[in-house]
């Protein structure tokens, strides 16, 4: 009965529930798109942004290229869309290139509204923390501009900076089906405006053509040619794009500077990254706004970053975030599963908890070296380990590797060459688990007597069973039968 219960709160309707990133959103993020916005279609549009004055002299627009649309009209991207009622899109289709100017449209800041908690957001701790992220003269003033974008009026802030980013060139990954899907929007009331203003004008914009086409889209860019990426998306995408940096032939490919703007369903890695006193507080416009202008200021921390090997492949791939088994991958298999329902971060909620009160046993071969041991950790894994790697098998009911640290200010959340083996085993409720999920900041885990943070330097996982489905920075992979991990020699730069 109290699961059928939970189940049926999960899926009630609220009234007034506030959106979790309000930037550049009016209204429901079902409601169908306006002419202006277009629909999402798959393919790839890259826009080049050199702006002026920023909008085109009256009565002229570039020119537009009589090169036809591999889409149908009524198909094209909703970027595609923005840029052509602009005037602004010469060319389309994947990896071409179009010459545009910026423009700074009316702004649709939508304030939040308070409103009722379902049950599963009081227990998740949809709180917010007593001292406000981002609060500072700067942000109030970009706040209050960004719904007029009178460029006659560009706050201090910004305009101060036009003389530093003169010359620099920014691409721009933009996910138009992440979160709410309301990628493209954002970009186009938000980022760019906010770009302009600072000085930004060689902008490029690419938009994604699917959750595994980022890398390749990252690989086919000619990086001399570019300053830095800024990424419009979650996780996801931007473990996609640094996948691409770190399988690109250019052997300084990891090195250029990455942002994020969040518009996923948790965006844990800009919270992480964004100091947030806990990763389960909401993203507000401020904090958003904060992280920009460290974008636009190119305010940057270098991170080591962690290389996974799944099966014996030969290629080692990056990733930021964290790597899921056990518990979570099943929660995160079950959230893909509702992705037709629209609940967004609701499902996420709804699974972590179906899974914790199933209150599963799992077990893998699991071998680690610690990260205050001086043997030298092997860049592929060892056909037999040594006596100096600890070995154990469970059972676990939470299993993941963390490179982060969350919870705390943004500079004690990188570690230097290891990372956090979370595990969690012997609780004997459903609320033993949630109650250690639940913890605030990640060093709060090791409170918890059911609950081990190990510091590790190098990992290896096998399955013991069936249990062989796992995630990489919130994105479902294929079924493993090892998975080994270590640190590289090189860093990856994250602005914002």
């Amino acid at each position: 009965m109290a699961l059928a219960g939970l189940i049926l709160f999960c899926f009630a309707p609220q009234r007034g529930q506030a959106n979790i990133m309000s930037l550049g959103l009016r209204g429901n993020s079902r409601t169908p798109p306006s002419a202006s916005q277009g629909a999402v279609a798959p393919g790839s549009v890259i826009c080049t942004s050199s702006a002026g004055d920023g909008a085109s002299s009256a009565g002229t627009s570039p020119p537009v290229s009589s090169r036809s649309s591999p889409w149908p009209s009524c198909r094209r991207s909703a970027l595609s869309k923005i840029c052509r009622t602009r005037g602004y899109l010469e060319t389309n289709g994947p990896f071409t290139t179009t010459t545009t100017q910026t423009g700074c449209g009316a702004a649709g800041v939508t304030k939040k509204r308070g409103g009722s908690r379902s049950f599963v957001k009081a227990i998740f701790g949809r709180f917010r923390c007593g001292k406000e992220r981002g609060h500072d003269d700067t942000v109030q003033e970009v706040r209050k501009w960004i719904k007029t974008q009178d460029l006659s009026k560009v706050p201090e802030g910004l305009s101060e900076l036009k003389e530093r980013n003169a010359d620099r060139r920014t691409v721009i990954f933009v996910n138009p089906t992440s979160g709410g899907r309301r990628g493209v929007k954002v970009l186009h009331e938000t980022v760019l405006p906010l770009l302009h203003a600072s000085g930004i004008e060689d902008i490029r914009v690419i938009e994604t053509l699917s959750r595994f086409s980022v890398p390749e889209q990252v690989k086919a860019l000619d990086l001399k040619s570019l300053d830095d990426i800024l990424v419009i998306g979650g996780d996801g995408t931007l473990c996609g794009v640094v996948q691409g940096l770190g399988e690109h032939k250019d052997e300084d490919a990891l090195s250029t500077p990455v942002g994020l703007v969040p518009c996923g369903s948790h965006n844990h890695m800009f919270k992480v990254m964004s100091g947030f006193k806990s990763v389960h507080s909401r993203i507000r416009e401020t904090d958003v706004l904060h992280s920009l202008l460290r974008v636009c200021s190119r305010d940057s921390l270098n991170l080591t970053v962690p290389l996974v090997r799944a099966n014996h492949d030969k290629k080692r791939s990056p990733f930021m975030c964290a790597l899921s088994f056990a518990l979570l991958a099943d929660a995160f298999n079950t959230s893909e599963k509702l992705r037709w329902t629209g609940l967004r971060k609701m499902r996420y909620y709804f699974s972590i908890l179906y899974q914790i009160f199933r209150m599963r046993q799992y077990r893998y071969n699991v071998r680690y070296i610690p990260a205050d041991s001086t043997v030298e950790v092997p860049m592929d894994p060892p056909e037999s380990f040594s006596e100096d790697w600890v070995h154990e098998t469970g059972p676990y009911q939470w299993l993941g590797f963390s490179p982060l640290s969350y919870g705390v200010p943004r500079e004690e959340a990188v570690n230097d060459g290891w990372g956090y083996l979370m595990i969690i085993e012997g609780a004997k409720s459903p609320l033993g688990v949630i109650k250690t999920v639940l913890n605030a900041r990640l060093p709060s885990w090791e409170k918890e007597g059911n609950s081990r943070l190990v510091k590790v330097k190098a990992l290896a996982i096998e399955p013991l069973g069936d249990d062989k489905e796992w995630n990489m920075d919130g994105e479902k992979m294929g079924k493993f039968e090892q998975v080994y991990v270590n640190f590289g020699s090189k860093q990856a730069r994250y602005i914002g």
